[in-house]
């Protein structure tokens, strides 16, 4: 007997698609390295400041700048650059169903200069091997490990609804966090 499909999402990035799930996804790691940077600044900041008050304070002026402007940038700015990198003139569409014990992904890119489509293997992951899911915005990050995610487009539903989705992993025990 074959296994009920309970989701199935079907989600189509390209380059700016992906650029945009990033932007969304990096800004609060961003942050927090960026305040890190801050702290450390202003801890030698305060410990100059009593050898010689301008290097102290200028250590954290160049701490406040450097954390919360130059860090942030230029997060932003390589990312943006891979993903011009990885993904120009590719669309890559990933196909889900989610059954009770599994989930199916099958893949496929497309050249959009040539039009040539290369289909991507099928790959099963049971509910036991995701680490998290996030919510972020328009997207549901499914990871596998801390460097392999699945991103779904909640636009891209085409059985069920995001919400029930969500509920379903909550049930399934995975940690799920909504931003």
């Amino acid at each position: 007997m074959e296994e009920k499909v309970l989701f199935k999402n079907t989600t189509k990035l390209n380059e700016s698609d992906v650029a945009n799930f990033q932007k969304d996804s990096i800004k609060k790691i961003s942050f927090v390295y960026g305040l890190i940077i801050f702290l450390i600044c202003l801890g030698a900041g305060v410990g100059l400041y009593f050898v010689n008050s301008f290097l102290g304070i200028a250590m954290i002026v160049l701490g406040a700048v450097g954390g919360f402007a130059i860090f942030p940038y230029s997060t932003k700015t390589y990312s943006t650059r891979s993903n011009a990198e990885n993904f120009y003139g590719i669309k890559s569409t990933n196909y889900y169903e989610f059954y009770q014990d599994e989930f199916i992904v099958k893949g496929e890119i497309a050249d959009l200069e040539s039009q040539k489509k290369k289909d991507l293997p099928e790959e099963k992951y049971s509910y036991a091997e995701v680490v998290k899911v996030s919510v972020i915005k328009n997207y549901i990050c499914i990871f596998i490990n801390k460097s392999q995610s699945f991103v779904l487009d909640k636009r891209g539903m085409t059985k069920g609804v995001c919400a029930d989705l969500i509920s379903f992993f909550k049930e399934k025990k995975i940690k799920v966090k909504e931003n």
